[in-house]
């Protein structure tokens, strides 16, 4: 699949999925202590940046991490107003994620190298 073919397939889909260099793949689903670190670390960042022109995005947002990658990360911090795609981000300042025994290879290899690519993320 391509990458402007990825967008249009993703957005009716039922399953959460990823886009990595032309392959699609299923997101795994989270456990309630995983969901819970995600809505708190969500919350304390959402009172942090209330005031601010930052949004602060939780587990559904996707980020596209270049040109032929899109991500799912558990929260992520936008705060460039320029970064108005409504179905992705692209410019965020802060990305996290939980880290789980199914994903923590792939969140500490593949998607943390992707994530200190972006010029926004400030590591």
């Amino acid at each position: 699949m391509t990458v402007e073919e990825y967008p249009e397939t993703e957005w009716g889909s039922p399953v959460k999925r990823g886009y990595v260099q032309g392959r699609v793949h299923a997101l795994a689903g989270a456990s309630e202590r995983h969901a819970r670190r995600v809505t708190n670390l969500g919350r304390l960042l959402w009172s942090a940046a209330r005031k601010t022109a930052c949004r602060v995005y939780a587990a559904d947002m996707k980020l596209r991490a270049g040109p032929d990658r899109f991500y799912c990360p558990d929260v992520m911090v936008v705060c460039d107003p320029q970064d108005q795609e409504e179905h992705y981000k692209a410019r965020p300042c802060f990305v996290a994620e939980v880290l789980s025994p199914t994903t923590e290879g792939a969140d500490r290899r593949e998607q943390l190298l992707a994530y200190l690519e972006i010029p926004h993320v400030r590591g």
